[in-house]
């Protein structure tokens, strides 16, 4: 599915401390799912491997709910949904019931790809005109030619999975506006939780921050008054991912990283290096109160993470419903 473009310059060193973090090209030129590569069977084997209790938890939010719109990053719209035939149609007679009198209620939903719970595509950022695995920029126009939200559908996501639950062990804190969450501090939190970030795995970051959105006191951007909390592109960070192969990141807030970087003050710079040089996959607007609640009820921080993108052709992300089994 690659394009005509090339796969770019030659690669950069792989992931290290004492090297710029890339992944461009260690799986060949014409790859479209990154780290997800590392999801082979033997890590779909891990990943099932820690349900104990045959407990699922929903991590989607609720698509057109009727209390509030659905999150959704600013500027682009919340999910509309509609109802097309109903009972009523029937009853006013303006739609006849087909012979045997059996009748059918139908709906439909316009959405932004990045509205509510989503997966992004690697091909979702780029930078100084190229994205994911050396790709120019220009692929993307008129629908990803290269690392669209299809390449990861056609794989699935089944992958081996912890939940680092800050507000537990750190308080209201992590939910503050602009709140940096170091790479010390994921570590602290999974420790006193007993549980291990192995390398090939997926992280789940709780702040609170979604409850904070959805009372109202969180604001709009995006601008300096918009700032999520969370990890962003300080070393540490990108040591942690680019040295364990984390293959995933997902977050309970709209962009899954502190929104104004506290190092750089850049817009979104985990976006650049996770994404487009390491090929991180990104879940973002998790519902994880659930799973903090099954987590602490059972004592266990480690689980299995499934989700399933629509296949999407050129798509730039995919609305989903990951599973955390236990």
């Amino acid at each position: 599915m690659g394009d005509e473009s090339g796969p770019g310059p030659a690669p950069p060193p792989r992931p290290g401390r004492g090297a710029k973090a890339s992944n461009w090209g260690r799986w060949g030129e014409d790859d479209e799912i990154g780290l997800l590569n590392l999801q082979d069977e033997r890590k779909v084997l891990e990943a099932v491997g820690r349900v104990r209790h045959g407990v699922v938890v929903s991590l989607g939010q609720v698509i057109g709910r009727a209390e509030h719109a659905d999150p959704v990053w600013p500027g682009r719209l919340p999910a509309q949904h509609r109802m097309v035939k109903t009972w009523a149609e029937y009853h006013t007679g303006r739609v006849k019931a087909p012979l045997g009198g059996v009748s059918f209620s139908s709906d439909d939903i316009q959405m932004s790809l990045h509205g509510g719970t989503h997966v992004d595509a690697l091909g979702h950022v780029f930078h100084e005109d190229r994205l994911y695995n050396g790709r120019e920029a220009a692929s993307t126009v008129g629908g990803l030619a290269h690392g669209s939200v299809r390449a990861l559908a056609e794989r699935g996501i089944v992958l081996p999975a912890v939940l680092a639950d800050l507000p537990r062990r750190f308080g209201d804190a992590c939910a503050q506006r602009g709140f940096h969450v170091t790479a010390a501090m994921v570590e602290a939190c999974l420790a006193a939780q007993g549980a291990t970030l192995a390398p090939g795995s997926a992280l789940l970051l709780r702040t609170g921050w979604i409850g904070r959105h959805f009372a109202g006191r969180t604001g709009y951007g995006p601008d300096p008054d918009y700032n999520e909390p969370g990890l962003t592109a300080d070393p540490e960070t990108v040591a942690m991912f680019a040295d364990r192969d984390i293959v995933l990141l997902g977050t309970d807030t709209l962009g899954n990283e502190q929104t104004w970087s506290d190092s750089s003050g850049h817009f979104q710079p985990l976006h650049r290096v996770l994404i487009r040089d390491l090929g991180v996959i990104f879940l973002e607007i998790l519902d994880l109160d659930p799973l903090a609640q099954a987590c602490a009820r059972h004592g266990q921080y480690e689980f299995c993470l499934m989700a399933s993108p629509l296949k999407i052709q050129g798509g730039t992300a995919s609305p989903v419903n990951p599973l955390a089994i236990l």
